[in-house]
Parts: structure tokens; C-alpha cells; sequence
């Protein structure tokens, strides 16, 4: 296998973070760092020792914080925050599938609105339409999907979670009235 340069990937890296401020900066490679599993997720100070971050902070956005993890990914819209919401208990409690009070739990823990009266609406949308969550996980419980998963674990680069290859969506087989009336003739 031929070893990579060094020097190459170091202007490339150099071209891709020369957008970002210092702290975007930081957080973008410390996380990168515990998806490569080269450090342990934990509280960060910045050189010279005192940090005025939160000691219960991390480079995740905090996984001990709910509404920092919420600042650091960002989401945009309601399946984005049910599936931050979901990866969020991922990463801190190390389960799977959650529930619709699971999941209020975190959203309201970061300090967000959660619309109990459009759960169903919201969560179907952000199954069938984003493909953030699996189908067939049982009633009442939400699993978050592969392509969820990786969605969430890009962002706050909205850019690097575009180009994620989306789930196929399979054409419905329901019939419509001008499929039957064709059949009938």
C-alpha cells in the first residue's frame, strides 16, 4: 500500500479549514480525532490552562450537554433535531432505539420546543422523506439509520452531509384510481 504525503493531505486539510475560525477549526479536528479513535472524547482547554468552557463539555459538542451537542450540530428543521436528538442518546447513553418521550427528553433538555401534537407528522417525515430513521423498528420505538447517523455525525458541515449518498426510496405500489380504471379496460 503506498503511504500518503504528508505534506499533501496537510494542504488540503489546510484548504478545507482555512474558512473556519480558531474554534471551528479546533472542533473540526478533535472530532475528527475520536472518529479515527486517536483520543477519548473529553473536556478540552485551550493551551495555558484555563478554559471558559464548561468543565462537562466536549469536542462532540458536548455529549454530557444536550443543549451544547444541539449548538455544535445545528439543525435545521424537525427531523434534523429528532435525529440529533437520537444520536445524542447514542453517544451518551449507548442505546438505540428511542421513544417519543425519549426523545422529548433530550429536546427539551437542550432547551428546545417539542411539538407533541406533530410527533407522528415529524417523525414520518424524518423517516420516509430524510431517511434519518428506519422503518420497521417496532411501535412506538425510532431506530436511527445509517445514513441518519453519518447526516448527524457531519454536521455542523452541511456541505460534507449533502454529498452522503441518501436511501433509495422505493416507488409505492399502491394503486391510484387511473392505474385501475386502466386494469379494468
Amino acid at each position: 500500500m503506498a503511504k500518503t504525503n504528508i505534506a499533501q493531505v496537510s494542504l488540503q486539510l489546510y484548504e478545507l479549514l482555512s474558512s473556519l475560525d480558531k474554534d471551528e477549526r479546533t472542533k473540526v479536528i478533535q472530532a475528527t480525532l475520536i472518529l479515527f479513535g486517536d483520543t477519548e472524547a473529553g473536556p478540552t482547554k485551550p493551551e495555558g490552562g484555563n478554559s471558559n468552557q464548561n468543565n462537562n463539555t466536549d469536542d462532540e459538542g458536548s455529549v454530557n450537554d444536550p443543549k451544547k451537542y444541539f449548538e455544535l450540530k445545528d439543525p435545521k428543521n424537525k427531523g434534523e433535531e429528532l435525529a440529533v436528538a437520537a444520536r445524542y442518546r447514542e453517544l451518551k447513553e449507548k442505546v438505540e432505539v428511542h421513544t417519543k418521550e425519549d426523545l422529548k427528553k433530550i429536546i427539551t433538555d437542550a432547551r428546545r420546543n417539542f411539538d407533541s401534537g406533530n410527533f407522528g407528522r415529524d417523525i414520518t417525515n424524518a423517516r420516509s422523506q430524510a431517511g434519518f430513521f428506519s422503518k420497521g423498528t417496532g411501535k412506538g420505538t425510532e431506530k436511527l439509520s445509517y445514513y441518519g447517523q453519518n447526516f448527524i455525525d457531519a454536521l455542523p458541515d452541511r456541505d460534507a452531509a449533502k454529498k452522503l449518498s441518501r436511501p433509495v426510496k422505493k416507488p409505492s405500489k399502491k394503486k391510484t384510481k387511473s392505474s385501475k380504471a386502466k386494469t379494468k379496460k
